[in-house]
């Protein structure tokens, strides 16, 4: 009988091989965890803690809430796009209005977005100094662009600054300028038909 058990016992574990598994408990794996079609049984873990391997790669968190005021919007961390030619990117995404809200892609240089323990913001720095800082190699500028699509008009503002000036152009024509090498508060602006 006991012969038996153990038989059917096997039996079962192999018929069940593939089948989902539900814990009713607490699941705690050390040292790591590999998740994907593609881990393999003598996986190199290095430093990872958890690992996600296979070429489609999505983390989503599908709340469950449909009663009352509480929150239910579903996110999902992206790995790179799923069809051929795609991007590599990383993003965040609120999948229950399928958008796109954060994208960083891959190959973006170090320090393209650095939030500092003061709350400072750099962009292309990792020691900003203000709350906003912008570093570049050559001319860095800042855009603000009206797109026009909530039926105002188009407008792209350009301000960059150099060692030696600070310009700020309207849709690519340079309207005001500012040197080092002119009286303190002394700014040149330029009219659209001529230069004053």
């Amino acid at each position: 009988m006991k012969k038996f058990v153990t038989g059917f016992a096997m039996l079962l574990t192999a018929g069940g091989a593939s089948a989902a598994q539900v814990f009713v408990d607490d699941l705690i794996v050390q040292p790591s965890l590999c998740v994907g079609f593609d881990c393999a049984n003598d996986e190199t873990f290095d430093s990872d803690t958890i690992r996600l391997r296979e070429n489609n790669l999505r983390i989503r968190f599908d709340d469950t809430s449909s009663t009352g005021s509480f929150p239910a919007t579903d996110w999902q961390l992206t790995a790179n796009d799923t069809t051929n030619g795609g991007r590599n990117r990383f993003s965040i995404e609120d999948v229950s209005v399928n958008h796109e809200i954060f994208t960083v892609m891959g190959g973006a240089p170090s320090y393209s977005l650095y939030v500092g323990d003061a709350g400072n913001v750099g962009l292309g720095t990792d020691e900003p100094g203000q709350l906003l800082h912008l570093r570049g190699e050559n001319t860095p500028t800042l855009r603000i662009e009206q797109s026009g699509t909530g039926g105002f008009q188009p407008a792209t503002w350009d301000v960059s600054a150099t060692a030696g000036e600070l310009r700020i152009a309207l849709n690519g024509t340079q309207r005001l300028q500012a040197g080092r090498e002119r009286q303190p508060h002394c700014f040149r602006w330029h009219h659209h038909h001529g230069r004053h």
